[in-house]
C-alpha cells in the first residue's frame, strides 16, 4: 500500500534526477556538426525554463504534503483504490511503465544520430522517473505479484486445463516440429549448387547479410556503435526482421568476436531454421488451432502434416532466409487475437494491432487488414456491442497502437535519411513488383490476372480447383455455421489480398503467396463447420442434417487427398 511517506520520497527522487538532469544539460557541449537547422542553444534554454518550473511543482507538492498530511493520505487512499481494484490497474501500468523504459532509451540513443541532443538530458530525466516508479511499486505491492500466478504456472494451469486430446495433439504436432526442424538443417548448412557466392543460396541473402553483421560490429565511437544498431540505409525490411536475424546471431557473436561474420556456413543455417522454418512450423501449428481448436487429432495432425507438404512451404524451407514466414505468423497472430476478442473490443483487439503493425513495418502485409477490421467495427455496431462513437474510439485507437508499435519496433524511423531510403526502396520494389523485371518475357510471366496467376498458385501451393474450392467454402462459411465469425475475417483478408496480388502484381515469387494462400486453405478446412449451428444467418434445414455433415467431410477429404497427391508429385519433381 502507498504510504504519504512514499509519496515524499517519490517526489525526493524526481526533484534529485531532475536537479542533476538539469546540470547535464547546461554542463553538455554539443556536437559542431549537428544542429545546423534547430537552434540547440535556444532549445537548451527552453527545456532548462521548463525543467525549472516542474521542479518548482515538486516542491511545492512536497511542501503541501508536509503541511497538509490528508492531503497527502487522501491522494495515496484513491491511488491504492486505483492500482488495487477489480481492475487490478497496478499490472497495466507497470506494464506501460516498461515500454516507456523500453522508448526512452530508444529515444535516447537516437539522440546520437537525429533526435535534437538537448532533449537528451530530459530523456534521461524521463527514464529515472519510469525506472524508480516501476520499482517502488513493485516494492511496495510486493505481496500482491506473490499472489499473482508466475508465466510458467500460468501454462502450466493452461496445460492442465485443456483436454486430453488436445494434449495429445500439441504432444504429437511437437515432434512432428522436431523431426522436420531437424531435417532441414543438413540441406540448410550446405552450398546450394548456383552461380551465388559459397553457401548463399538466393541474391537476397547475398544483399542483406552484410547489414545483418553490422548491427553486431561496434564502432570506433559510441555514436557509430549506435548508427551500426539502429540505422541501416541499406536493409530492404522492416527493422524488427533486422533485430531478429541479429538476435539469431548473438551465440556465434560471442563465440567468435568480431570476425563472426566469417562464418557464414553457420550463420546462414541459424538465420535459416530460426527465421525461416521455425516461425513457419508455428505458423502452421497456429492455423491448425484457428480451424479445430485441435480437439479433433486426425484432422489436427493431419492438416499439420498436409500443409507441410505444401511444394512453397518445402520449396521456401530450403536453402533460404527470408522474412515471410514471420509475416505469416504475425498474420494469423492477428487473427488469433481478433478471435479471442470476440468484439469485446479489449486488450485482444489492441494485440491484433500490435502484431498487425509489426506484419506492417517489416513487409507492408498488415496494412491489408483494414478491410477485415473495417469489418470487425462494422460488427460490432451491429450487433450494438458498442455504439458509433466507441466504434469510432476503437478504430482510432487501433491506428494509434499500430503507430506507437511501428515507431517502438523501428526507432530509426526517427532518422529522416533512413526514412527517406526505405521510401525509395521500397516504392522501387513496389514498382518491380507490379511490371516486373527489365528481361525479356516470352512466356508472359509478368502477365497480370488470375489465369496466370493460377499457374503459380497451382505449381507452388493449390491447384486451381482447391483454389475455387477454399473460396466458396470460405463465402458458405461467411453464411451459415459454427464458424461465420473466422470466415468472415478470413474472406475479407483474402479478398484484399488475393486482388492485390492478381491485378497489382507481376512478380510470381512463391514467397509472396505464403500470407495469401494458408489463409485461404483455413476456409476450405472450415468446411464441414457449415453443418453445425451458429451465429450466422439462418441456412436451409437440410444443412444441418448428419448426412449433410457426413457428405462435407468426404468432399473435404477428397479434395484434401487430390491436393495432397499434387504436392507429393511437385516435391518428387523439385528434388529430381
Amino acid at each position: 500500500m502507498i504510504k504519504p511517506k512514499h509519496l515524499k520520497i517519490w517526489l525526493l527522487l524526481v526533484l534529485l534526477e531532475g536537479s542533476l538532469s538539469g546540470i547535464y544539460l547546461v554542463a553538455m557541449q554539443f556536437d559542431s556538426n549537428r544542429g545546423h537547422t534547430l537552434n540547440y542553444p535556444a532549445i537548451r534554454l527552453a527545456l532548462a525554463g521548463l525543467g525549472g518550473l516542474l521542479l518548482v511543482v515538486c516542491l511545492g507538492l512536497l511542501w503541501n504534503f508536509q503541511r497538509r498530511p490528508n492531503s497527502a493520505l487522501n491522494l495515496c487512499t484513491r491511488l491504492d483504490e486505483k492500482l488495487t481494484g477489480t481492475t487490478r490497474r497496478l499490472f497495466v501500468l507497470q506494464f506501460f511503465l516498461g515500454v516507456a523504459l523500453v522508448f526512452i532509451t530508444e529515444l535516447y540513443l537516437m539522440s546520437y544520430i537525429s533526435i535534437p541532443q538537448p532533449l537528451r538530458p530530459v530523456l534521461v530525466w524521463g527514464w529515472f522517473i519510469c525506472m524508480h516508479t516501476w520499482l517502488m511499486l513493485r516494492l511496495l505491492y510486493r505481496n500482491l505479484y506473490h499472489q499473482r500466478p508466475g508465466l510458467f504456472a500460468r501454462l502450466r494451469s493452461k496445460w492442465q486445463g485443456s483436454l486430453p486430446v488436445q494434449r495429445q495433439v500439441m504432444q504429437i504436432m511437437f515432434v512432428i516440429g522436431l523431426i522436420y526442424f531437424a531435417a532441414f538443417i543438413p540441406i540448410n548448412s550446405n552450398s546450394q549448387p548456383t552461380n551465388f557466392k559459397p553457401y548463399f543460396g538466393h541474391d537476397d541473402e547475398i544483399v542483406i547479410y552484410p547489414s545483418v553483421i553490422n548491427i553486431l560490429t561496434p564502432g570506433a565511437t559510441f555514436t557509430e556503435s549506435v548508427n551500426n544498431l539502429l540505422v541501416d540505409n541499406n536493409w530492404w525490411y522492416g527493422y524488427p526482421y533486422l533485430s531478429i536475424s541479429a538476435a539469431t546471431l548473438i551465440l556465434p557473436r560471442i563465440l567468435y568476436g568480431p570476425a563472426f561474420g566469417e562464418h557464414v556456413q553457420l550463420n546462414l543455417l541459424l538465420l535459416r531454421q530460426f527465421i525461416n522454418i521455425l516461425p513457419m512450423l508455428l505458423a502452421l501449428a497456429l492455423l491448425v488451432y484457428l480451424v479445430t481448436r485441435f480437439k479433433s487429432l486426425p484432422t489436427s495432425v493431419g492438416m499439420y502434416l498436409f500443409l507441410l507438404s505444401l511444394p512453397g512451404v518445402f520449396i521456401f524451407d530450403m536453402r533460404f532466409w527470408h522474412p515471410d514466414s514471420l509475416v505469416l505468423l504475425l498474420v494469423l497472430l492477428t487473427f488469433f487475437f481478433l478471435q479471442r476478442d470476440a468484439l469485446r473490443f479489449k486488450k485482444y483487439f489492441y494485440l491484433a494491432a500490435v502484431t498487425c503493425a509489426l506484419a506492417a513495418v517489416i513487409k507492408l502485409w498488415g496494412l491489408f487488414f483494414f478491410l477485415a477490421i473495417a469489418g470487425y467495427l462494422l460488427a460490432g455496431m451491429l450487433r450494438k456491442v458498442i455504439p458509433l462513437k466507441k466504434a469510432v474510439l476503437a478504430g482510432v485507437g487501433f491506428i494509434a497502437v499500430m503507430g506507437l508499435t511501428i515507431i517502438i519496433s523501428s526507432p530509426c524511423l526517427l532518422y529522416p535519411a533512413t526514412v527517406k531510403s526505405l521510401v525509395n526502396t521500397w516504392g522501387h520494389q513496389l514498382t518491380t513488383n507490379a511490371t516486373g523485371y527489365n528481361e525479356p518475357d516470352p512466356e508472359g510471366v509478368y502477365q497480370t490476372g488470375l489465369p496466370n496467376w493460377l499457374r503459380y498458385f497451382n505449381k507452388y501451393f493449390m491447384h486451381p480447383w482447391f483454389f475455387f474450392f477454399a473460396f466458396t467454402a470460405l463465402v458458405l462459411g461467411s453464411l451459415w455455421g459454427s464458424q461465420v465469425y473466422l470466415n468472415r475475417l478470413l474472406l475479407a483478408w483474402c479478398l484484399v489480398t488475393v486482388v492485390y496480388l492478381v491485378e497489382f502484381v507481376a512478380v510470381k515469387s512463391y514467397q509472396y503467396m505464403l500470407p495469401v494462400m494458408l489463409p485461404l486453405y483455413a476456409g476450405g478446412f472450415l468446411l464441414p463447420a457449415l453443418a453445425e449451428p451458429g451465429t450466422g444467418l439462418r441456412g436451409p434445414a437440410w444443412l444441418t442434417r448428419p448426412l449433410t455433415r457426413r457428405l462435407l467431410w468426404g468432399l473435404l477429404l477428397l479434395m484434401v487427398i487430390g491436393q495432397f497427391a499434387v504436392n507429393i508429385n511437385t516435391i518428387l519433381k523439385f528434388l529430381s
